[in-house]
């Protein structure tokens, strides 16, 4: 059998070139197994990942920046002033306008006439004026006066609640007078547990009497009056 070799001369270089490649595989070999991780790139190593920012949360009107609330109900002052949105509700009856806003127990009402005189409002249970529940302001000399009255007939003068045996439950007043335009602000309990005074009630439908005179005397008869139907 011919048997083809490679003469001797050419065995050398072949086997150095075989041995080369397989000391080259081997040194590779081992340098993959070794178990060491390629050197972190800059994202992986030696920076921090950026915080989030932050979101600004909105503050609820009133806190921490001492400002009212939105209804303006916890800082509610009696000033004699009528601001805009100072009251949730209001009714125009001409010459004669109506505010209110009630607020767990009790209630807020302002009005705004246009007399010099006195101005009231009364919780009206039945006919006329009898048995209604009334509140009259004036301002005289500067000087302000709010009374919780009662009405025992049909007609006034009304008579203070003190009198009558029970309680003044106007909590806060204020009032002023500007040209011919009168304002009375008032706080009282929805229920004051007072026999002369009428309980409201939130939500349910409450008729009122109105009414304004022309001069400060409460002996003067009224100059204007009317009803309406407010909703506590």
């Amino acid at each position: 059998m011919n048997i083809w070799r490679l003469p001797h001369s050419s065995r050398r270089p072949v086997a150095a070139v075989l041995i080369g490649m397989l000391v080259l595989a081997l040194a590779m070999g081992t340098a993959g197994c070794s178990g060491a991780e390629p050197p972190a790139s800059e994202d992986q190593e030696g920076e921090t990942a950026p915080e989030q920012e932050e979101e600004n949360e909105p503050k609820q009107i009133g806190e921490e920046d001492g400002s009212e609330q939105a209804d303006g109900s916890d800082d509610w002052v009696a000033d004699g002033a009528i601001a805009e949105g100072e009251y949730s509700q209001s009714i125009d009856l001409g010459s004669y306008l109506l505010f209110w806003d009630s607020e767990q127990d009790r209630i807020r009402i302002g009005i705004e006439a246009r007399t010099t005189g006195w101005v009231a409002v009364g919780i009206q249970p039945g006919q006329r004026m009898k048995d209604a529940d009334i509140v009259l302001g004036y301002v005289s000399g500067g000087e302000v006066t709010v009374l919780d009255e009662y009405s025992t007939g049909d007609y006034g003068p009304h008579k203070p609640d003190l009198e009558l045996g029970g309680t003044d439950d106007i909590i806060a007043f204020a009032g002023s007078e500007s040209g011919d335009t009168t304002v009375i602000e008032f706080e009282r309990l929805m229920d004051t547990g007072d026999a002369y005074d009428i309980a409201l009630e939130a939500g349910v439908q409450t008729t009122v009497i109105w009414a304004y005179g022309s001069n400060d005397s409460e002996s003067m008869r009224h100059a204007t009056r009317g009803y309406a139907d407010i909703v506590p």
